[in-house]
């Protein structure tokens, strides 16, 4: 008896001991971004989701960008002038009010002519049954909200129309968010690091100290608004911020997307330089909406500023790409990821015109190549995201979320923040009335 009670004993602790092994990859729940993209039918399209034209402060003519686009290669459009929402593209919506003031430092007129394409010419283009056979998609009342002179506190929308001859700014972004909201639309944070004054600042130093309350700012609104589906990351300090955002939200179960623009204002490679590649089946309203929502899209450079983020791709590859900024070979293809499996504790990709991958979580690289073992990584957060760099350019996925025993919990607004560009935003109130008024007169006395 006492054989048996020893084999016994000893058969259970060996199976105690394995056990830990064997369900560590069952332990971590993944939700996946991409789990409803089917990788055999559906396709990327490259997408351009903040453009402007004279509509605004841009010095190209509204046709003139949709064309120069279209030339480029785009699949996906959004003209996204400031405080106009776009209506047409054969009729160009805007406010002269607002057009002057935004004109008025430009070599051009101050009530530059603004051209819409003709109904023919829309047509090939929307329906693809041009010359060039090849369709590209309005996104429609596209806009950048917040029109001011005073600060960078813009925010995207698109899918609804609000914000018409709505100036903003005062660092105020919750009544254009919670506008959009309301109106069903969906929406991201322009260029973040720029209004708060950390672009350029070395990680370190970046959003540190007090100006860590502009990440208090920027969470509190995605935990009030499903319609702020992210952030634009065009700099190294917004690949931080992205971090910081998700190190506090994701225990949530609040995802926070990241989103390569170009903010285009000219017609020049600069076009080019960030982009969204969105994954659908077919390139319409409807599937674009629901991609942007789901975060089943991959956000494209063609550069990186960022000294620290050059440093670790220099670490990892054991090459000079570059010291604090680098440029893609525009001669090569840009990486692509055409698969990802995501189960049983870890994450794959398949690549192709790649050299390496980072796989980042809490700001950190936690681990690097197509694979990661989730159960094998040390410093692991609440979400992962992989960071694709090939002699073609940049690839970012959106965030994995985990949920495991033990996840950090990131931090929380603290109970007595209080969001100053609220009072600030009262002013916007004041203004928009004289902004509607004056905006009639222009339009009698200019536009008749």
């Amino acid at each position: 008896m006492r054989k048996r009670f020893l084999a016994f004993a000893l058969a259970a602790l060996l199976l105690a001991c394995a056990l830990p092994v064997t369900a560590s990859a069952a332990a971590y729940e993944i939700t996946n971004p991409y789990e409803n993209v089917d990788w055999g039918t559906y396709r990327p399209y490259r997408a351009a989701l903040h453009v402007h034209s004279v509509v605004s402060d841009a010095y190209v003519d509204f046709n003139e960008m949709i064309e120069a686009h279209y030339a480029a290669g785009f699949d996906v459009l959004a003209m996204t002038d400031h405080g106009t929402p776009d209506l047409s593209w054969t009729k160009p919506n805007y406010y002269p009010t607002l057009q002057f003031f935004q004109q008025i430092d430009k070599p051009s007129k101050f009530f530059p002519q603004t051209t819409g394409l003709t109904g023919e010419r829309f047509k090939e283009i929307s329906e693809g049954t041009g010359p060039e056979g090849r369709k590209m998609l309005r996104v429609p009342y596209g806009v950048e909200l917040n029109t001011t002179a005073f600060d960078k506190s813009h925010v995207n929308s698109w899918f609804c129309d609000w914000g018409g001859a709505f100036v903003g700014g005062t660092l105020n972004y919750e009544t254009s968010v919670s506008m959009v909201d309301k109106h069903g639309g969906l929406c991201v944070i322009n260029h973040p690091s720029d209004t708060a004054g950390d672009k350029g600042r070395p990680f370190s130093e970046a959003f540190a100290g007090r100006r860590y309350n502009y990440v208090y700012k920027l969470q509190r609104l995605f935990e009030k608004y499903g319609a702020l589906i992210g952030i634009e990351m065009p700099n190294g300090q917004d690949h931080l911020l992205w971090d910081y955002l998700l190190m506090n939200l994701a225990p949530q179960g609040r995802n926070v997307f990241g989103l390569n623009t170009s903010d285009t204002h000219k017609i020049s490679d600069w076009m080019t330089r960030g982009h969204v590649w969105t994954l659908m089946e077919d390139n319409t309203a409807d599937n674009l909406r629901e991609c942007l929502g789901s975060g089943a899209f991959f956000s494209a450079a063609r550069y990186i500023d960022s000294a620290d983020e050059m440093a670790r791709w220099n670490a990892q590859l054991g090459e000079n790409w570059g010291e604090g900024s680098w440029d893609a070979d525009r001669s090569n293809p840009e990486p692509m990821i055409t698969a990802i499996d995501a189960g049983n504790g870890k994450i794959t990709l398949t690549a192709v015109h790649y050299r390496a991958v980072q796989w980042i979580s809490d700001g950190e690289v936690v681990a690097t190549g197509p694979q990661i073992d989730l159960a094998a990584c040390e410093n692991l957060g609440a979400y992962v995201r992989a960071a694709v760099l090939g002699t073609g350019g940049m690839l970012y996925t959106q965030p994995f979320l985990l949920d495991y025993a033990g996840k950090p919990m990131g931090k929380s607004v603290p109970e007595n923040y209080f969001d100053f560009g609220q009072v600030l935003a009262a002013f916007r109130w004041l203004l928009y009335p004289i902004a509607f008024v004056s905006d009639k007169i222009m339009r009698l006395r200019y536009c008749l």
